[in-house]
Formats: C-alpha cells, structure tokens, sequence
C-alpha cells in the first residue's frame, strides 16, 4: 500500500497539531526524534493522539511495557534503564551490571534480558538474563561475535535473538531457559534481526532474505518462513499487541522514517505517526 506524499504530509499536520494532548488510553510506546535526540512518546493504535514523555537530551534505544503496571522500562545509549509512568514519572533502576543493551522485560515482569559486552573486548555482546526480584544474574547465550535484540516469548520459557553470522548476514537463534540449549532458527545467506514473539509462540521478524528488508514470521508448528509484507521500502522492528491482532513495524515507506500498524486479517497498513518527524521502535502495551 502506498499513499502520496500529499496526503502523508497533510496527516502528519494533523498529527502533529494533536501531539501536545495527553493520551487517556495508550497502547502504543515508541521514539520519536524531538529536538535531535530520541525521546518516549505514546499513541493510541490509530495515531489519533500523542504525548511526549522525556526531554533530557540522550537517546533512548528500547522500550518495553512492564506487564499490568503501565510503567515502561527504557534503554538509554549510555547503557543505563529506568522506568517510565504514563505520566512521565521516571526511576532510574539500580542494577548489579553497567552498559546493558537492548533490555527488555519479561511478560511476567520479573527478569530482563539484554545484550552485554562483559569481556570488554571488540565485537563480542552476549545475551544475559537478570532476575529483578534478587539481582541474580546469568549469562544464556556465549558465542563469537555480537548477540543482540533478545524478546521473551509470553510463557518465560525461551529467548529469541540475533546473532552476527559471516561478515554480511545476522542469524536468528533461540534459547531453552531451563535446559540452555541454543537452537539456530535461520540458516540461509541474509541478514535476520528485531526477532519478537507472537502470542503463539512464533517469531515475526525483519528480513532481507527475498531482496527487500521486509517483515517475515518463522512458524513452529511447520518449521516453515511466511513473509507478511512486501514493499520496497525498508522495515523493521515488528511488535504485535497482547491479542495477535494488530502488528505495529517501523517503515520508511515514502522515505518517511514512521511507525505503521496493520491488522493480522488485513495486509494494508496505515501511518500512525507523523510524516514531518522521524519515528521509530513501537513497542505495546501489556
């Protein structure tokens, strides 16, 4: 699906107009550049209202929803989280590591996940697991290169990531919680990132492997890759909602830098943030 770039430009005014109310209902979290730095904002899923949560000037890297408490947890570049309210409330989190990358949290609230360079050497993050309840940390994956961009699956149980293969391709790969088996997920030449779980257990995420940078889903039951968009345009950074019904991604569709939302029913795709500023990394409420 395409839309001129009038058009797009005429929503993003509009959007743009609605970005200093505050939204009652959010469902969606993401970063926005405001003022030359990554900042938090939330949207509703039609992009009908947004609402600015940070100022301080540093990028912010990942969001994600800690379950049931409308509180996000955000990555900043200088490696440190803190947690986010609704109302813009912020708490920095003490936590035993420095320099973590890409945390996110699990839906059950209790652990993190992140990518962590702990042998301070070039090129060589692995994927860490830390229990917030007693600070117990562990490390789950331990390869050559760079690890990256963990997602929890909904049950706790696995840790899907990415994984520097040769020098052009990312390798998706998934790891057993309780045994600590790493098991490869994609084998071919291309480059695999921004794995996320559905509620099913699958895992959607960004490829290159037809040509263009589109959205693809590994399914379990088949062991087989579905690809859910094709556009020429670059996309990433799936998210689904708690319900599998809708999938938010970032595009740079019309070469604008937005976050989009489809329906899992409906290939179309809709704009729900504005056309006159970069977006990116929506991530939703849990």
């Amino acid at each position: 699906m395409r839309i001129s770039n009038a058009i797009a430009a005429a929503v993003g005014v509009l959007m743009a107009e609605q970005a200093g109310a505050a939204c009652n209902m959010p469902e969606i979290a993401y970063l926005r550049l405001t003022d030359g730095y990554w900042q938090v904002w939330l949207t509703d899923a039609k992009g009908d209202c947004h609402q600015q949560l940070t100022r301080d000037p540093l990028d912010k890297t990942r969001l994600s929803w800690s379950p049931g408490k409308r509180v996000i947890v955000a990555n900043d570049n200088s490696g440190a989280l803190f947690e986010l309210s609704v109302s813009g409330d912020r708490k920095p989190l003490t936590l035993p590591l420095i320099g973590m990358l890409d945390a996110v949290v699990s839906n059950d609230g209790n652990r993190l996940s992140f990518s962590l360079n702990s042998a301070q050497s070039w090129d060589n993050n692995d994927i860490w697991m830390l229990d917030l309840q007693d600070n117990v940390q562990r490390k789950v994956s331990n390869m050559p290169g760079v690890e990256q961009s963990p997602a929890w699956s909904k049950d706790g149980t696995h840790i899907a990531f990415a994984a520097k293969g040769k020098a052009t391709t990312y390798q998706l790969w998934e790891v057993d919680l309780a045994s600590g088996t790493n098991t490869q997920i994609t084998v071919d030449e291309a480059m695999h990132f921004d794995p996320v779980y559905t509620p099913v257990g699958d895992v959607t995420f960004a490829s290159d492997r037809a040509g263009n940078y589109d959205i693809w889903v590994w399914r379990r039951a088949d062991n087989q890759f579905h690809q859910m968009t094709d556009d020429p345009s670059y996309e990433a950074q799936p998210a689904w909602s708690s319900d599998g019904k809708q999938l938010a991604i970032y595009s740079l569709r019309d070469n604008q830098k937005r976050v989009w939302v489809m329906d899992s029913s409906d290939i179309k795709m809709r704009p729900i943030t504005p056309a006159t500023t970069a977006s990116r990394a929506p991530v939703w409420l849990r």
